[in-house]
């Protein structure tokens, strides 16, 4: 019997937390176009805490190459209202964690939302819209739930700094660090090396360590003729 397919088949934001983070993944699969704009999935009440005006590293997730853009949107209470921070063109369709800078607006917002929508353009290369009309071949979005100023709860968590995890500029100022994600087989080589498996299991994702390498096998036949020679000696 072959491996369950994979699910996963789009963008998650990574930081601040999405709101499922026990699986922000599968919580996106779940709340595809129609669950505008954050899949009807209620806020944690433990929102990241940012400084009014403040300029922050947003990082998300692609798990299998999608061409299309991503935006990054506002809202200042009860997910309404969103305002457009920035746009992503993305028409080569880079998979892997990526990430990007916007400025939040100087204002408090004790429990506003921040949200990254993700639009396919299908087999086309073209950007999207100015707008990301909703021609695009399909919508997901993903929400975490942050709070702005003094007047947050005291549950509220400290941002997280970003380290260089070296990814790649592009020219539409995000960084990009492929990954093999999205259910792939990967089997890594070289000495030394172990074969990886991934595999999906209801939306999630486990790891399994394959047969060892080529060289270790090579070490373990010659250390056997040794021992072999050093009996013969002694018989």
């Amino acid at each position: 019997m072959g491996a369950p397919a994979t699910a996963f088949a789009h963008a998650y934001i990574v930081n601040p937390p999405a709101r499922d983070i026990s699986n922000p993944n599968k919580n996106a699969i779940a709340h595809k176009q129609a669950a505008a704009p954050c899949g009807n999935v209620p806020r944690t009440g433990k929102p990241m805490k940012y400084d009014a005006g403040a300029t922050i590293t947003v990082t998300w997730e692609e798990t299998i190459a999608h061409n299309g853009c991503y935006q990054v949107r506002f809202s200042k209470e009860n997910d309404t209202n969103f305002v457009l921070l920035k746009q992503i063109d993305d028409p080569v369709g880079n998979q892997g964690v990526q990430s990007t800078t916007v400025t939040l607006p100087n204002e408090n917002c004790p429990a506003c939302t921040l949200t990254v929508r993700q639009f396919m353009q299908g087999g086309t290369t073209a950007t999207c819209a100015p707008d990301a009309s909703s021609a695009a071949g399909g919508i997901y979005y993903s929400c975490a739930d942050i709070c702005i100023g003094p007047d947050c709860d005291e549950d509220a968590s400290a941002p997280v700094t970003p380290t260089d995890d070296g990814g790649t500029e592009t020219d539409s100022g995000v960084s990009t660090t492929p990954t093999d994600g999205g259910g792939k087989t990967t089997t890594p080589s070289g000495p030394g090396s172990t074969g990886l498996r991934q595999t999906s299991d209801d939306g999630g994702c486990s790891i399994a360590l394959g047969a060892t390498s080529g060289l270790g096998f090579v070490v373990g036949l010659g250390l056997f003729g040794v021992a072999i020679a050093r009996r013969r000696r002694r018989s």
